[in-house]
């Protein structure tokens, strides 16, 4: 038996998007996300509770504190079925409730997950969550 290891104390969950009722075609923007130090890997998961329409992830990256430099990260970037779309690949309809999408080679330090809802009618809930990963802990004080 190899070493054993402890996943818990590598991820570090966060909030990536408030959950909120989404009733209209939007985009919903998120937090945020600081990867500094959590180069290991970044994960998103989206959960939806919804009655109608598609809601799609829009990754943006840049190394501004607010973004101001966003641009959405390159597909050869993203963890997906295939190599071009996908967000498209991890967008959610009526018959799912989760998807993940990952971000691997990230150069820039920052990171925001937006849903892009359409077809809305009706109360559709959705929320998300970004668990980064870090090969080797930072260390805090």
């Amino acid at each position: 038996m190899g070493a054993l290891r402890d996943i818990r104390n590598q991820l570090k969950p966060e909030i990536a998007l408030e959950p909120q009722d989404i009733t209209t075609n939007t985009t919903t923007v998120g937090e945020i996300i600081d990867t500094k130090d959590y180069d290991g890997g970044i994960m998103f998961t989206m959960l939806i509770n919804h009655t109608s329409g598609t809601f799609t992830p829009l990754l943006q990256e840049g190394d501004e504190s607010d973004l101001s430099d966003a641009a959405a990260v390159d597909d050869a970037n993203l963890i997906g079925d295939t190599k071009t779309g996908q967000e498209a690949d991890a967008a959610l309809t009526s018959a799912q409730l989760i998807s993940s999408l990952g971000v691997v080679n990230n150069t820039k330090r920052y990171l925001r997950l937006s849903i892009v809802s359409t077809g809305i009618s009706g109360s559709n809930y959705v929320a998300a969550t970004v668990h980064k990963y870090a090969e080797i802990m930072p260390i805090t004080n």
